[in-house]
């Protein structure tokens, strides 16, 4: 597979792993709780912090539950004034440090550091997904072609879903010299074969090619072809004989072969499904699709009229704060259509959205679930300044934009329309924790501090962290580092509480405890991982095991 190459990807390709994990701090004065109830991280959250921080603080007790993923990275457009702040010790990274990155021309690295700053983050955010889950990352042509590279990498091509063009803008500016751009890309990817189908809710539109011409007893239907697009040859599985019952003729197709395997087309006859055309005589039967029949296959083209646009983003802003107080924010639209193609009202997926910004992923949620009845959560991040000006004007963008309009979607609010009338917009209802990233637990590599912690201390933390069970100390196996078992996972860790090195993960080490550990999953958190990606997928393919490695600087605060 073609892999993208930009400088320091050698470093931050690990860098995920030493980012230090950090406390989460509840603020219950800027959280908005139902009586009685206490912040948590169980329910709705906003959390104000840099990302990549906020996403490795948490893996502990999110990593595997996150259904949906939507973020909007900077687009590296070279007006964003983002400034690169990812604090690695090479060399190159301090000169990027705090710095904008520049247009086009006039920063030879920009592509770089955009890579640099995105590869850790898809890491991370890959490791918080479900099975089942998705991913929805919003980006226009400037780093369309590089982001679907190292997303090719850390999801797997396989995992690859659309590159949806949604219509962001209805309108052309013929201020433009050469091409004016009316869409942005979002690049759809699921984590792992869990997700073998999709469908959307139908719309009036796709309504519309539902009829009822044999008055079946279901209601409308709509026929799809029964031909495959494969032919005989390549897939001989599907080849066999079709009896039209209206003229006892048997019929193949001549190259094709059938979409559907034996045992499906024997339902399909059992279920009265294929349609030979209203006298009976057609050539090839197709297959009724019921308009009972739930969804409709997503397609990857999202015009403005089912989404909404910048401008509707906007608007929607402006009439919650008064003025325009964020730039082209998402509109609500748009992530409703994610959530409905995404996530389910009758389950208690969590919804994520790393890159916040005016908080139009929790609008969509709290506005979905208060018209299906659905138990969605939310868990926003926002750094407080994503630029210097607004740090010298103390505008903290988590507090002020994000969690207040929340706050207010919640609430309700009034807006004046352009004829200077009041509209009274109701509440959506819901709650949320407002949290802030603490200290790290650790600090920076082998600073070990004045007391080195007890082994029994860290294991406790990685224990309750990773399963939230209480740990049960007597479980302990300091000849192997096992310290605990949950839900089919062991748990290890590697580690002295002394002067002396600690064990390190390496392939001798896995294949002595794997071969004598029952569980199909291995979580091992230590300081030295000495596993190349290679090695681990051939051990993995090999032992039908799962092995997720968390490289820890063991130290004190």
């Amino acid at each position: 597979m073609p892999v993208l190459q930009f400088k320091g990807k050698t470093a931050v390709e690990s860098h995920h792993y030493t980012v230090p994990h950090h406390t989460v701090e509840f603020d219950e004065k800027l959280s908005v709780l139902g009586k009685g109830a206490k912040p948590n991280l169980d329910g709705n959250v906003i959390i104000e912090g840099d990302n990549l921080l906020a996403l490795k603080a948490l893996l502990p007790t999110h990593a595997g539950r996150i259904k949906c993923i939507y973020i909007d990275p900077p687009y590296n457009t070279g007006n964003e004034g983002w400034v690169y702040n990812d604090k690695l010790n090479q060399p190159q990274f301090k000169e990027w440090i705090g710095q904008t990155v520049g247009k086009e021309g006039e920063d030879a690295t920009r592509h770089d550091k955009w890579c640099c700053m995105m590869y850790p983050r898809l890491q991370l955010l890959r490791e918080l997904l479900r099975e089942d889950g998705l991913i929805f990352v919003s980006i226009d042509f400037t780093e369309v072609a590089y982001l679907r590279l190292l997303m090719d990498e850390i999801f797997g091509p396989e995992n690859f879903l659309a590159d949806i063009a949604w219509e962001k803008r209805y309108t052309r500016s013929n201020n433009a010299k050469l091409f004016y751009s009316l869409k942005d890309t979002i690049l759809t990817y699921r984590k792992s074969g869990s997700v073998s189908e999709l469908r959307e809710p139908r719309t009036e539109k796709t309504d519309g090619i539902y009829k009822n011409p044999d008055n079946d007893s279901r209601g409308d239907w709509t026929s799809s072809s029964y031909v495959n697009p494969a032919t005989k040859e390549e897939r001989p599985n599907l080849v066999y004989p079709i009896k039209n019952p209206n003229t006892g003729a048997w019929v193949e197709h001549k190259t094709h072969a059938w979409k559907y395997s034996l045992e499906k087309h024997a339902e399909h006859v059992l279920e009265n499904r294929l349609w030979w055309s209203e006298n009976g005589k057609a050539k090839y039967p197709r297959l009724k699709v019921f308009k009972s029949d739930e969804g409709v296959v997503p397609i990857d083209l999202w015009h403005y009229q089912t989404t909404g646009t910048t401008d509707d983003g906007g608007t929607t802003v402006k009439q919650i704060f008064g003025s325009a107080v964020f730039e082209t924010p998402k509109p609500v639209g748009l992530i409703r259509r994610i959530l409905e193609l995404a996530t389910e009202p009758n389950e208690q997926h969590i919804v994520f959205d790393s890159t916040a910004g005016s908080g139009s992923t929790a609008h969509a949620v709290l506005e979905l679930n208060k018209e299906d009845g659905g138990n969605r959560k939310f868990i926003l991040v926002q750094q407080a300044y994503d630029n210097k000006e607004n740090e010298k004007e103390h505008l903290n963008i988590c507090q002020k934009i994000t969690a207040e309009r929340v706050h207010r979607v919640i609430k309700g609010y009034k807006y004046k329309t352009q004829s200077g009338k009041e509209q009274k917009v109701e509440g959506l209802g819901g709650s949320f924790t407002y949290a802030r990233l603490g200290p790290p637990l650790f600090n920076e590599y082998r600073d070990l501090g004045e007391r080195l912690p007890s082994y029994e201390e860290i294991a406790k933390y990685v224990f309750y962290t990773e399963t939230s069970r209480e740990f049960d100390q007597s479980r302990i196996n300091r000849e192997t580092g096992k310290i605990g078992e949950h839900n089919g996972a062991s748990y290890y860790l590697l580690y002295k509480a002394s002067d002396e090195d600690d064990q390190a993960c390496d392939m001798d080490w896995l294949r002595k405890v794997g071969a004598a550990d029952a569980n199909h999953k291995l979580v091992v958190y230590c300081e030295k991982v000495w596993l190349h990606q290679e090695d681990l997928a051939k051990y993995e393919f090999e032992n039908g095991k799962q092995v997720r490695t968390m490289q820890v600087p063991f130290q004190l605060k």
